[in-house]
């Protein structure tokens, strides 16, 4: 949208303001003379493309006004109205007074809002189907929701700003189209029989469960039908073959039919990093280091938005939260192709709308979550290069951060893993109640791989959640600091970080990632960032660890600690060092970086 013209007269000003937001076009011809300088300002209704070169359209056109204001160059001149005159095709008119000019200009905005809510597209008029955006005959947006550009045409219908739909059904706004895309059409495939139709059942705003319709339909009308369960439910709502439940023990369960998005063939292999991420260079590698801690300290892989899958959880750019892909719908053509997940529902006051990406758009995917969809990454049963005793508080945090990721059978085999280990390091007074709990783990992996009906399942649910509990508490007895890594508890020599890159990694790493540790370089790094507003505050996060051929294998998770800036002159990493170089007690290099941008 162009600039709006302006006199620097006060009244000529809020005229032309008041012009504007009616949407009348607004035309300044300035002349400066010895003495004075003179502003023609015109006014006119912009014609409907629906009516352009109708009776009608130049009945719209001849409606203008014609104000001459002049201003001498003298200092502290006032600027000084000469002539208003509102013309039409048949007569014209004169305005002799301020508030006669603007009564004249409101008469001219209203009628310009009838004409254009008169001759604007309904929302009903917008194709069902996304819409690529253009800007000044360039493409700027692949595809947006047809549900958007509705609410562009109500808004501007509301407002009576002008607009049209052209021969291609595009909605074109100024400079700009949003024209529909048609997906190429599929032939048509009978609908599935009942027994094979599936449901996502989503728990307590957990991962999406793929569950057959008739086990869904069971439930739904259970809660509704069945005097022994509707005494469970607090409250639910239900349409069709979707249902929201509210039960009194504080499950709440989500059921909807399955759709293309929500089911993908499973690789009979798990696919490897490279296959994830696809094309990505080492620049590129570097910035998501910097800018998602999770991608450098090797909790999350940036993967390739074709790649993604339901189940997947996805980090958050700015806010730092995660969410969990609950579809995904991929659009090949014609026109540019994307991809577009949607988010698993937790409560009612957010969107569970996501974004549409191209597909070589990278998201950074937590590898917990890569190993629920896929499976866990392959490991080698060999010893570690260092003994796992040497770090007891470093497998003790790795075991609390297994904890917390524990969703699904294969994160409580993951934790039997994690509790073996920790049974290594600990004192022997720990051994039995680290057994026991391993076994409430065990007994709650069983349960949950063999629940074969809702009721079984809602047990083996609250058995997992009582064994992760109690398997917490078993590890903050063994190291009362492992749910949160402490800058005092940061090893200081290279033997120590080594030691506690093995520990910390024991559990999901390669012998090959291992093997590495005792040839790589012990070393801490800082990797700095400033906020993108001001600039003046900087967040450093910091881990040791070891950096091998295989990456940087981190030896504990990473410390994130946010200050601001003394020095402006100098970039980030250079403040980080003067605010933390001094308190750093190791006998390894220290590695300050600033993050791109």
């Amino acid at each position: 949208m162009a600039e709006t013209q302006t006199t620097g007269i006060k009244n000529a000003d809020e005229l032309i303001t008041l012009a504007t937001a009616y949407g009348l076009t607004v035309t300044v011809e300035t002349t400066d003379r010895e003495t004075l300088t003179s502003y023609v300002v015109r006014f006119a209704i912009p014609v409907p493309v629906a009516y352009a070169g109708t009776e009608l359209g130049r009945t719209i056109a001849g409606d203008t006004m014609r104000l001459l204001w002049t201003k001498t160059k003298k200092k502290g001149a006032r600027g000084c109205l000469v002539d208003a005159t509102v013309w039409s095709v048949v007569s014209h008119r004169r305005a002799r007074t301020l508030r006669a000019v603007t009564a004249a200009v409101e008469t001219l905005g209203r009628d310009s809002n009838k004409y254009a809510r008169d001759a604007a597209p309904l929302p009903e008029d917008v194709v069902d189907a996304p819409h690529a955006v253009f800007s000044d005959g360039h493409q700027v947006h692949a595809g947006i929701p047809a549900a958007h550009v509705r609410t562009i045409v109500k808004n501007r219908r509301f407002r009576g700003w002008t607009f049209h739909q052209d021969d291609e059904n595009a909605i074109c706004i100024e400079g700009r189209r949003y024209v529909p895309v048609q997906p190429a059409p599929a032939e048509e495939t009978p609908a599935p029989a009942a027994d094979e139709r599936q449901h996502v059942r989503i728990t307590n705003d957990g991962p999406a469960e793929i569950i057959p319709t008739r086990e869904a339909l069971d439930e739904i009308n259970a809660a509704m039908m069945q005097p022994e369960v509707k005494r469970t439910v607090k409250r639910m709502s239900a349409s069709q073959s979707r249902a929201h439940i509210v039960y009194r023990d504080g499950r709440t369960v989500y059921l909807r039919p399955a759709t293309p998005g929500d089911t993908f063939p499973t690789p009979a292999e798990r696919p490897t990093d490279a296959e994830l991420t696809g094309d990505i260079d080492a620049g590129l590698a570097d910035y998501y280091a910097e800018t998602f801690p999770a991608i450098a300290d090797g909790s999350a892989l940036p993967v390739r938005a074709d790649m993604i899958r339901p189940g997947m959880d996805v980090i958050h750019a700015h806010m730092g939260e995660t969410r969990t892909v609950s579809t995904v719908t991929a659009f090949v053509g014609p026109g540019a192709p994307w991809v577009r997940p949607t988010w698993t529902f937790r409560s009612h006051d957010e969107s569970i709308t996501g974004s549409t990406f191209p597909p070589d758009m990278h998201l950074m995917v937590t590898r917990a979550s890569l190993d629920t969809v896929f499976g866990p990454a392959p490991a080698e049963d060999t010893a570690p290069a260092a003994p796992v005793e040497a770090a007891p508080l470093f497998v003790a945090l790795a075991a609390y951060e297994a904890t917390v990721l524990c969703i699904s059978p294969r994160g409580l085999d993951d934790l039997t893993r994690h509790l073996r280990a920790v049974g290594k390091a600990a004192p022997a007074p720990h051994h039995l109640e680290i057994l026991e709990a391993q076994a409430d783990v065990e007994e709650a992996w069983e349960a949950l791989r063999t629940a074969g009906n809702l009721r079984a399942r809602n047990a083996a649910h609250d058995q997992a959640r009582a064994a992760v509990e109690r398997a917490r508490a078993v590890i903050l007895a063994v190291a009362p600091h492992a749910h949160r890594m402490h800058g005092t508890d940061v090893p200081g020599t290279a033997e120590e970080i080594r030691a506690a890159a093995v520990a910390y990694n024991a559990v999901g790493s390669t012998a090959e990632e291992l093997s590495a540790v005792e040839t790589g370089t012990p070393q801490v790094r800082v990797r700095c960032s400033s906020d993108s507003g001001t600039g003046w505050n900087v967040t450093a996060t910091i881990a040791a660890g070891v950096d091998t051929p295989l990456g940087f294998l981190p030896a504990h998770p990473a410390i994130v600690q946010t200050f601001r800036k003394r020095d402006g002159k100098k970039d980030a990493a250079a403040n980080a060092r003067k605010a933390y170089g001094a308190l750093f007690r190791v006998t390894v290099p220290v590695e300050y970086v600033s993050a791109r941008g």
